[in-house]
């Protein structure tokens, strides 16, 4: 009921409140205020995005570059993410891939692949690697930032796409955060070039680790 007119003023919401609570046999406990209601479910369901938002910090004093002893990102839980966006596949009639499958050549009964990627010897592999009752969560993660026009490279977005389908819709692909950057002077990235990519590198890495990670800690 209160779904229906989240998007409204917190007057009309209090007054909509207010009515059903009257309407409640009993309704002693029923809130009959916005914020109240609000309070309800940070009490019981606890703050959202605590369950899906995480934040890292990565240590670099081994690369010894001044002023940049750590860099420390947040990002939300790209299995999150993932669920998100097969919800709108699927919603969109997409389908959606679950169950690994084999495509045999008619008549010499080859095995054959390239017909969509429930064929493919990564999603057999996959599953063979849950339990019975398990199904899989194929995803690309993606930090390229492509051709997202950040010629300084200052926010270079971190996507997951969903790989459980062969449709190339932007519905499949979501944004998880953005690639942590060492904030650092132009005249320490000149002096210090190579420990400064080596340091660029070891964050790519980390974050990527913590992404997968927390990926298959969810399966």
């Amino acid at each position: 009921m209160f779904n229906t007119v989240k998007g409204e003023t917190v007057q009309l919401q209090d007054k909509v409140l207010a009515a059903a609570k009257t309407l409640c046999s009993g309704g002693r406990s029923f809130p009959k205020r916005h914020r109240t209601l609000l309070n309800i479910v940070d009490r019981k369901a606890g703050n959202f995005w605590d369950n899906v938002l995480h934040t890292k910090k990565i240590c670099l004093r081994q690369f010894n570059i001044p002023g940049c002893e750590s860099v420390e990102f947040t990002y939300v839980d790209p299995i999150f993410v993932w669920a998100q966006h097969c919800s709108l596949l699927h919603r969109a009639r997409h389908e959606l891939q679950w169950v690994a499958k084999e495509l045999l050549h008619p008549t010499s009964l080859e095995r054959l692949y390239g017909a969509g990627v429930e064929y493919g010897l990564v999603f057999q592999q996959a599953c063979r690697d849950v339990p019975a009752a398990g199904r899989v969560a194929l995803m690309n993660l993606s930090w390229d930032g492509g051709s997202t026009g950040y010629a300084s490279r200052s926010a270079t977005p971190i996507c997951m796409q969903v790989m459980n389908t062969n449709t190339s819709s932007v519905l499949g692909v979501g944004l998880i955060g953005y690639l942590p950057q060492l904030d650092v002077a132009d005249s320490i990235k000149q002096a210090g070039g190579k420990s400064f990519k080596s340091a660029q590198h070891h964050v790519l890495q980390v974050r990527s680790l913590h992404s997968q990670i927390r990926s298959y800690n969810w399966l």
